[in-house]
């Protein structure tokens, strides 16, 4: 005797076979950014706020900035996790060549010239 499920699932399988043409074809999943990746939403973001810092006021800046630095850490941890150790630190040289102007992240040279 067939199990339950099986004769369920069977059916399901008919059902969905002898549906019209035209609900065979699904539509795409939805998603937030068309073709854009979790990775080039977060980088599109943190490029944003790092932008947008530069002509808020002194309160929103320190605040976007903040957020900024947050994804900035997320996405170094899904670059890394992902084996792109070289994407990674690109990517971070980028964001902090963006961020230098604001005088954060400066670095000094300490050694002889």
């Amino acid at each position: 005797m067939p199990d339950i499920f099986q004769i369920l699932t069977e059916a399901k399988i008919r059902e969905w076979q002898n549906r019209p043409d035209n609900a065979n074809s699904a539509s795409p999943p939805a998603q937030f950014q068309q073709n854009s990746s979790f990775e080039k939403q977060l980088l599109d973001e943190i490029l944003t706020l790092t932008t947008s810092a530069k002509s808020a006021d002194e309160d929103t800046s320190e605040r976007n900035l903040a957020t900024a630095k947050n994804l900035e850490l997320q996405l170094m941890v899904i670059l890394e996790k992902q084996g792109l150790n070289l994407t990674a630190r690109r990517i971070a040289e980028e964001i902090n060549e963006l961020r230098s102007p604001l005088g954060q992240n400066a670095q000094k040279d300490v050694g002889p010239k």
